[in-house]
């Protein structure tokens, strides 16, 4: 396996882009459990 400076380049724009998506899928997690956590609240005060 060759690995030129190109190659490795290209790998780590592949792994920025994946841990750039996995950064933004568990910021909607977060914030769809924070909604939860907030309609809990609001429940909760009636």
């Amino acid at each position: 396996m060759e690995n030129g400076p190109l190659g490795t380049q290209k790998e780590a724009f592949e792994n920025a882009k994946s841990l750039a998506t996995q950064a933004r899928n568990a910021y909607k997690e977060i914030l769809s459990s924070f909604k939860e956590i907030l309609a809990l609240i609001k429940t909760l005060e009636k």
